[in-house]
């Protein structure tokens, strides 16, 4: 079968883009042929994958996604396709993965190009099956466009089984927080954010700086991410904490990072799912999230702490003030509580083959 996958830019670090990958990929080792239209490329480009590129103004995300579909219909007039799956909002396709929150749902806040585009792709009538993540995305776009129900194709947790728990953890650890200069006895949280802002790096940094000096002086935080990243640095030295919080960018280490942290925090503003929660919780990390995340159902569920929306300071602030004081066996316990779970009836492995077998069990032809 020959199967066209489409995304605007593909880049390490990131949930959509490594779900993109990890699709590809599964359909390649079935022995697919693959083709990837990307508007960029950053890394290793894997073999078994034909990657064509399509220029991009980079004038803007609407402006990007007009020239991508261009090259995407003029790819479809010189070559056939059994299957196409865009990653990015382009109508016509036969799946459409939807790895953002419905837009809308709060049309004022959206730009009018790129809601035209979800209006095109979620319409009653329109054409391609839509893989979701979390029920909360179904009930948005169904509530918005009358989307048909049975377009809607559920896919389940997915990561990267080289980011769960590292072989002989205890030594990585140990190995790990001495590279990063921690102290015995000294707390490390971790945020892993591609966009700080939009996942509430800004919201960690204050709430901490709330936090008296002794629970201060036992927590630090670890943070990657590219975007928002001078803003950030620069909230954390006007709140005078940053020599307690190392800012780095996006990290081939992350597994073993979380290795050395000792919970995650992630009071994202907008989250539809959530990979790097899965990956924490794997790892064996409590985590602390917001409501909006897709997944706090299953932090919840591996006995990790969520916020309530509307996201309230105080209530972060409390909530670091307990990962700063809780006790040692009481964090060994929490860490086993949710490895129990992420050992047992959690299912974080599957999400690229469950897509890869969607594709090759609907056409085309059987759409709704």
């Amino acid at each position: 079968m020959k199967i066209l996958f489409v995304i605007a830019r593909y880049f390490p670090y990131s949930g959509l883009q490594t779900d993109f990958l990890r699709a590809a990929e599964a359909a390649a080792d079935r022995g697919h042929e693959v083709t990837c239209l990307v508007g960029s490329w950053e890394g290793k480009r894997p073999d078994g994958l034909r990657i064509l590129t399509a220029q991009l103004p980079g004038t803007g995300e609407a402006d990007d996604l007009d020239a991508l579909e261009t090259a995407y219909r003029d790819l479809l007039m010189r070559e056939s396709f059994d299957r196409t799956a865009a990653f990015e909002l382009i109508p016509g396709v036969d799946f459409y993965f939807a790895g953002f929150d419905c837009l809308g749902s709060a049309p004022e806040d959206a730009d009018p190009q790129l809601l035209a585009r979800e209006k095109a792709v979620f319409s009653p009538g329109a054409s391609p099956y839509i893989f979701y993540l979390v029920t909360p995305q179904i009930n948005a776009f169904f509530g918005v466009y009358g989307t048909e129900p049975s377009r809607f194709l559920r896919l389940p947790p997915g990561m990267n089984p080289a980011c769960g728990r590292v072989p002989d953890p205890d030594s990585v650890r140990i190995r790990k927080r001495a590279e990063l200069g921690l102290l015995d006895g000294e707390r490390l949280g971790i945020t892993a954010a591609h966009d700080m802002l939009l996942k509430g790096v800004d919201r960690i940094l204050i709430s901490y700086a709330e936090l008296p000096p002794e629970r201060r002086n036992r927590l630090r935080f670890f943070v990657t991410g590219i975007l928002g990243r001078g803003e950030c640095e620069k909230l954390a030295a006007e709140l005078g904490i940053a020599d307690r919080v190392i800012f780095d960018g996006n990290r081939p280490d992350l597994p073993e990072l979380l290795c050395a942290a000792d919970y995650l925090v992630h009071p994202a503003r907008r989250e539809a799912a959530g990979s790097i929660l899965i990956e924490a919780i794997a790892s064996g990390l409590p985590v602390v999230c917001t409501e909006v995340c897709g997944f706090q159902d299953i932090v919840l569920a591996s006995g990790g702490h969520v916020l309530n929306e509307p996201f309230y300071p105080g209530a972060l602030t409390a909530e670091l003030d307990y990962l700063a004081g809780i006790s040692d066996d009481g964090l060994h316990y929490w860490r086993q509580q949710v490895l129990t779970y992420a050992h047992g009836p959690a299912d974080f492995y599957r999400r690229a083959d469950v897509l890869v077998n969607f594709i090759q069990s609907h056409s085309a032809g059987d759409r709704p």
